[in-house]
């Protein structure tokens, strides 16, 4: 009778065990369990898996942590030539970019197939007339930021004598209720 609630906690740990709700505790009671020589004959197809549990996890991770062990070591003595030699591929890889960027920009011409439309109609600009024509634009953005501030300054000026108006409205409510508690109280 004891062997069989000992079979039958075993089999309820198998369940857990599958469903993945087994405690560390209840594992190696299972690991035990199934290491025994005399294993009835419903457990028996499960001792090779608990024999590499209890075993081939082990094996695996020294093995793991021995080459984890070997990279480590491998890249502390070999730090400085790392990342010399990451070094020189970046700025290899930024020379040739510069070299090409600078080879592009001999060439560039930014007014170069400018045109304007007017009345439906595309005139090309030759570079001078481009030139002046973005001039002219320049001008007539800067004389509108410079309304802008203008406008925006007159604004906070009139936030400012209304703050100040608002200011002087409360000291004057202030007075004429301090002047009539005080005909009240007389």
């Amino acid at each position: 009778m004891l062997e069989t609630n000992n079979y039958q906690h075993i089999q309820e740990l198998l369940n857990r065990f599958f469903e993945g709700e087994t405690t560390n505790a209840e594992e190696k009671e299972l690991y035990q369990f199934f290491s025994s020589s005399e294993l009835p004959e419903q457990f028996r197809q499960y001792r090779q898996m608990f024999g590499f549990f209890e075993s081939g996890i082990k094996e695996e991770s020294e093995e793991k942590s021995e080459t984890l062990t070997i990279k480590t070591s491998w890249i502390k003595t070999h730090h400085k030539s790392l990342i010399w030699g990451i070094s020189a591929i970046a700025a290899s890889f930024l020379l040739l970019f510069m070299i090409e960027n600078s080879m592009r920009e001999e060439h560039f011409n930014p007014y170069e197939g400018s045109y304007i439309v007017r009345n439906g109609v595309k005139h090309e600009l030759s570079e001078k007339e481009a030139q002046q024509a973005a001039k002219r634009m320049l001008a007539i953005e800067q004389q509108q930021i410079n309304d802008y501030n203008n406008a925006m300054k007159t604004l906070q000026e009139h936030k400012e004598k209304i703050k100040n108006i608002k200011d002087k409205l409360n000291q004057i409510n202030q007075i004429n209720q301090e002047i009539k508690v005080n005909k009240q109280n007389d």
